[in-house]
């Protein structure tokens, strides 16, 4: 067809793309935009014709990615050149580029808006930069207060937490079972204090001083965690980033801090209207609530959404279908797409 339209003199590209990959769908699109202008009719007309028949003979992954390619592209698809007809889309050809248009475009309507990002480096990165977009405005105080909040190692697998060697000096270590070898309780904090790789044995710290050696196998229900600093002031969006039985908080639910007392004690306005007292002394899992990954954004939905996709990102697992899909899907009535800005190509003919 490409061929066709050069032959009688119509500007055409031919872009090929696998329509089950949502993460590809963006670029491909921004490639058309880039070389023609904006998309005016869009033809879904995409099949897959190798079923072959019978609901009993096929597998459930060849129907699903029937439903990938004859429904979810259709929608993701239109969705996108919607968005890029009406100049939702933003190219910037750097990274910080992106990050400072980010927090310029949320500081212009705060409320009823939500960041995804596909990474917790860049969330920080965002988060960070739109606490400061927002202390001019007086959305947030300029008073700060620094405090260390306990982020999860992500790059440990179960498997890793039964080595030694995987855990690192400081490392922080929450037990969600205890355990008669060890002594530690359910609940109980202990800090990494030296590594015996050879013999596999973990010796930690605990809260009150005294030590204990294991073998990391012995011990099951294991969370670790390094510690980070944080910046929080009055006005500041917040997310909890653990359940806590105590203060009756469920993981990754947003809020907004009304009051940080003398003590430190903060004092949140959730989003369901409740109110909640935080010591971050005792209560570490906490961190700003402007930006989350696209993991955290399940379940959680805004006015608009303003997605960060970072096509340079090296861990590509995380730029995949579900964060296209999850990620889009969270505004209800406005969503705004911030990526890189590929190298301009002439019109071919």
């Amino acid at each position: 067809m490409c061929s066709v339209m050069k032959a009688i003199g119509v500007p055409s590209i031919a872009v090929k793309i696998d329509l089950t990959h949502r993460a590809a769908l963006e670029p491909a699109l921004s490639r058309v935009a880039s070389d023609l202008g904006s998309i005016s009719i869009l033809v879904n007309n995409a099949g897959n014709v190798s079923l072959s028949g019978g609901i009993l003979h096929e597998k459930p992954e060849d129907w699903a990615n029937v439903i990938e390619t004859q429904l979810n592209a259709v929608f993701l698809l239109s969705k996108l050149a919607s968005l890029e007809r009406q100049g939702r889309i933003h190219e910037f050809k750097g990274h910080d580029e992106r990050i400072v248009a980010i927090a310029s475009e949320y500081a212009k309507s705060p409320e009823r808006t939500l960041v995804v990002s596909p990474d917790n480096r860049s969330r920080v990165e965002i988060n960070q930069a739109i606490h400061s977009e927002l202390q001019p405005k007086g959305v947030v105080a300029s008073d700060e207060h620094r405090i260390d909040v306990l982020v999860p190692r992500q790059d440990l697998t179960g498997a890793d937490r039964t080595r030694a060697e995987r855990y690192n000096v400081g490392d922080v270590l929450r037990y969600s079972r205890s355990s008669q070898e060890t002594g530690i309780g359910k609940g109980e904090y202990a800090r990494g204090k030296s590594v015996d790789a050879s013999n596999n044995r973990l010796t930690v710290e605990r809260k009150d001083g005294t030590e204990r050696t294991y073998d990391p196998r012995r011990q099951q229900g294991v969370s670790v965690y390094r510690e980070e600093e944080r910046t929080f002031s009055t006005g500041d969006r917040v997310q909890l980033t653990a359940p806590s039985r105590e203060l009756k908080a469920a993981n990754r639910e947003l809020g907004t801090v009304q009051r940080i007392d003398q003590d430190g004690r903060f004092s949140l306005r959730m989003d369901g209207g409740r109110q909640l007292q935080i010591d971050p002394r005792l209560h570490p899992h906490l961190d700003h609530g402007y930006a989350v990954t696209s993991h955290s954004s399940q379940g959680q939905t805004a006015d608009r959404v303003l997605i960060h996709v970072d096509t340079e990102l090296r861990a590509k697992d995380l730029l995949n279908n579900r964060m296209a899909y999850v990620a889009v899907s969270r505004g209800a009535y406005d969503a705004q797409l911030f990526t890189k800005r590929e190298a301009r190509r002439s019109p071919r003919t």
